[in-house]
């Protein structure tokens, strides 16, 4: 058995069965048909317009699959530290004079957020 404390490569796989499972949930979500507060703005909650349009595209628009694969463009790894499974993903420059960075996000927030620069901008 391979020690879980060494990096090990990661691939992101989305489940086609649970992939079905949020659609038929997302179908079967009942929205209400007007605002419960009219004229309430975000500080009341979710805009019941933009939610219905977030709930059509998670239907009918987004590609898991496309997303799956973009995702395993980049290198991602698994190491467990103290009991806990944490994914990272890693990027190593081509540059000799490269100043190593880790940037560490918080809740709510996703990795994402840094995948903006291309492994051609070192």
């Amino acid at each position: 058995m391979t020690d879980p404390s060494i990096p090990r490569p990661f691939r992101v796989e989305f489940v086609q069965e649970e992939v079905e499972r949020m659609r038929r949930l997302l179908r079967d979500t009942r929205l209400p048909t007007a605002p419960q507060i009219p004229g309430a703005t975000w500080d009341y909650g979710v805009d019941l317009d933009w939610l219905k349009s977030m709930r059509n595209a998670w239907l009918n628009e987004y590609d898991w699959h496309v997303v799956e694969r973009h995702m395993n463009t980049l290198n991602h790894f698994k190491v467990t530290i103290e009991g806990i499974d944490l994914h990272y993903l890693h990027h190593q420059s081509d540059r000799e004079d490269a100043i190593p960075i880790l940037l560490i996000h918080g809740w709510p927030g996703l990795y994402r957020l840094w995948t903006f620069t291309s492994p051609s901008d070192n």
